[in-house]
């Protein structure tokens, strides 16, 4: 039995319904939408350059890809939203107070 005054807090919970681990319906949308416009280059490529296994191969780790960078990690990030983050704080200003020491005394 136990005590009344102890609290459970449960771990792991997921807020959102996901195809595998990290991955759900929000990065489902995102990876096909980048997939389709990624199929529309090698398309215009393929027309243009008549080669079949570059094309190939370009899709494939296109899908690859697209599905590494958007699946989020235990710390519930991805790649991109990393690579979101250090942008975001490369271009906010930075604060660095100067403190003025008398070096010659």
């Amino acid at each position: 039995m136990q005590d009344r005054d102890t609290l459970y807090i449960p771990l792991g919970l997921k807020e959102r319904n996901e195809f595998w681990d990290g991955f759900g319906k929000e990065e489902a949308i995102k990876a096909l939408t980048f997939i389709a416009f990624i199929g529309i280059v090698d398309a215009l490529i393929y027309f243009s350059t008549r080669n079949i296994a570059f094309c190939a191969v370009l899709f494939l780790v296109s899908i690859g890809g697209s599905l590494m960078m958007l699946t989020k990690d235990t710390t519930n990030l991805s790649v991109v939203d990393q690579i979101k983050n250090m942008i975001r704080f490369l271009k906010s200003q930075k604060y660095y107070p100067y403190k003025y020491l008398d070096e010659w005394k």
